[in-house]
């Protein structure tokens, strides 16, 4: 499994209720073997006591859906192999977009 998270992990809004998330991969000679995908863990920051949510991706970026408008989120990722989750990198925090036209 990955001994080191995936790096430059970057969130911004699509949408009012979207988020894109992208990252590179992990660096080479920390991957510890064949890299089967990423996880993705997201949660409202406000809701301290809920668990993440997560999704998984075969590739470095994944657009979250159906979230509420107008909230942070935060966003950790992690690598997987066939050995398990790797590390996962600290929380990166993005904010859905406001809804309705703007004056």
């Amino acid at each position: 499994m990955p001994s080191l998270p995936p790096t430059d992990i970057t969130a911004y809004n699509t949408s009012s209720t979207s988020l894109k998330v992208q990252w590179n991969p992990v660096p080479q000679g920390y991957t510890h073997g064949i890299v089967l995908g990423y996880m993705v863990l997201y949660k409202r920051e406000k809701d301290l006591n809920n668990s993440y949510i997560n999704t998984t991706s075969p590739v470095t970026f994944v657009e979250l859906t159906e979230l509420n408008k107008f909230a942070m989120y935060v966003v950790k990722v992690l690598a997987f192999t066939i050995k398990g989750n790797g590390a996962m990198t600290n929380g990166t925090h993005a904010k859905t977009d406001e809804d309705g036209e703007y004056v």
